[in-house]
């Protein structure tokens, strides 16, 4: 899990500068928890997110706009996995992660490829993401929706209504094959964003990061109730972003 998060973070930081933690390293712990691992990153101060305007002189919605479409619309414009520091010893170390691969598989669409160089985590939720050049709807309902399913089947009833969901999966998306992959953030939530003390701009952390559909980043953030009262902004900026 802190793999994937250290690689997201690294990416992050690398497209914008200081919008996320900078990752350290990462380990598993001496003991008999084979689950047992940790993250270390920078020091990063954060002032309450109602705090936010008095960095700004701005309304509220003011500086959550600036979180989408200055600094978050930077991931979304990604369109292909960025070069890398090789010489990280850390990311090194990753075993499984098929950066190169990944890189390759993008480089043989002229969209590009959903999904990550490896496995990331939505809170406890591991998310596929072996490279899909087939586009949005066959990603999200093989690589989201089946997985999900799949651990429901105790439930008949949900796993019919999953399955008819996901027969009516192109319908409902559409004609995507004009929609290009962006590397987006993956699990921006209120929990997961704060304005740092020292410069009052945006920090994002704890990321389930991939190649996606750009506006499912705001699928999210709607469905948690938003980022904060700039919510409804945001989801009018959404054609903006891209």
């Amino acid at each position: 899990m802190f793999q994937a998060e250290y690689l997201s973070l690294a990416l992050i930081n690398q497209i914008v500068a200081g919008f996320a933690p900078h990752p350290m390293f990462y380990g598993v712990l001496d003991d008999d928890d084979d689950d047992s691992a940790y993250l270390v990153t920078e020091f990063v101060p954060i002032s309450g997110q109602q705090d936010a305007a008095a960095h700004a002189s701005t309304p509220m919605h003011a500086c959550v706009d600036q979180l989408a479409l200055t600094r978050d619309g930077s991931l979304h414009k990604t369109s292909a996995m960025p070069s890398y520091a090789a010489d990280d010893p850390w990311l090194a170390q990753i075993d499984g992660l098929a950066l190169a691969d990944f890189a390759t598989s993008n480089k043989g669409h002229s969209r590009g490829c959903y999904g990550f160089p490896c496995t990331t985590y939505c809170g406890a939720t591991p998310q596929a993401n072996t490279p899909c050049p087939d586009g949005w709807s066959v990603f999200w309902r093989d690589k989201r929706l089946r997985p999900l399913l799949a651990t429901l089947e105790h439930d008949q009833e949900l796993n019919r209504l999953g399955h008819e969901l996901m027969a009516m999966v192109p319908q409902i998306i559409g004609d995507d094959t004009l929609i290009t992959p962006s590397l987006i953030h993956g699990d921006l939530w209120s929990g997961n964003w704060g304005i740092r003390a020292d410069t009052g701009e945006a920090v994002i952390f704890d990321p389930a990061m991939y190649f996606g559909h750009h506006e499912a980043e705001f699928g999210i953030i709607n469905m948690f109730g938003g980022l904060y009262n700039g919510a409804r902004a945001m989801t009018r900026c959404i054609g903006i972003v891209r």
